[in-house]
């Protein structure tokens, strides 16, 4: 892994972050410091909700630190994770983000895009034979 470097700076100020996202990113900037980068520093979705649940004095939910984590990502925070390290850390190697982006974001595009091509096989159907709808229904 790479060696502790100066992140990136972000499309957003943290003030500009939403509250929960804030609240990810000490987190994870504490976890860094605490543990070093790489995947050791890790936190489940689960240790996030209650990081940030008690930060922000109410229940914060597994969805709500989803957004935020995508939140962050779409500010150039670098967080990265991996089904091997089971969570979510900030990450100064080139490598291992590139490595999130093809496994994450590149895979689920593949998949929306081949959902894409047969809801568009299906509304061609519909579109040029109504009385075929029946049977694209069941």
């Amino acid at each position: 892994m790479g060696a502790l470097r100066q992140p990136v700076a972000p499309v957003r100020s943290d003030e500009a972050l939403g509250e929960v996202a804030r609240e990810v990113l000490v987190a994870l900037r504490r976890r860094r410091l605490q543990a070093g980068s790489g995947a050791g520093a890790s936190l489940t979705r689960g240790q996030l909700m209650a990081r940030v649940s008690a930060a922000v004095g109410r229940r914060v939910s597994d969805r709500t630190v989803r957004a935020a984590l995508e939140e962050l990502r779409a500010a150039a925070h670098p967080v990265v994770s991996s089904s091997a390290a089971s969570g979510y850390w900030l990450s100064d190697d080139q490598a291992e983000i590139q490595e999130c982006i093809d496994r994450t974001y590149l895979s689920r595009i593949r998949h929306h895009a081949a959902a894409a091509r047969g809801l568009r096989r299906a509304a061609s159907v519909v579109a040029s034979a109504p009385e075929q709808q029946g049977r694209l229904l069941g």
